[in-house]
């Protein structure tokens, strides 16, 4: 007695749906490594916020890893990152919304 194949009952699987394409007006995540509080670490943060912190860090005479110290030990939230976003917006709107300082002389090589 020949045995024929039953036909299966289950759907055929879709095809899987293509990957869109990138959007090059879309920001870029970049994931840098530091050492904050004595360990290393790395926090992923589009570009914008990494120029923002090194403004900020140039502003304060230190290095980018030090206001992510700062960050990290007053940080309410556990993720990190967010975190990060959220104290570079305060940092900047809180110098957007205060005078400027009255400044009699300002040097170029203000941190040395």
């Amino acid at each position: 007695m020949k045995r024929t194949r039953r036909k299966s009952r289950t759907k055929p699987r879709p095809k899987p749906k293509p990957k869109p394409k990138r959007n090059p007006a879309r920001q870029t995540v970049t994931k840098r490594s530091f050492y904050a509080n004595g360990r290393k670490s790395s926090v992923t943060l589009e570009d914008e916020f990494w120029e923002a912190l090194k403004a900020w860090a140039r502003e304060e005479c230190v290095g980018v890893s030090e206001i992510i110290r700062r960050i990290d030990v007053t940080r309410t939230s556990a993720n990190l990152s967010s975190s990060i976003r959220v104290s570079v917006f305060d940092y900047f709107r809180t110098r957007a919304s205060s005078p400027p300082p009255q400044l009699e002389h300002v040097s170029h090589d203000r941190c040395h």
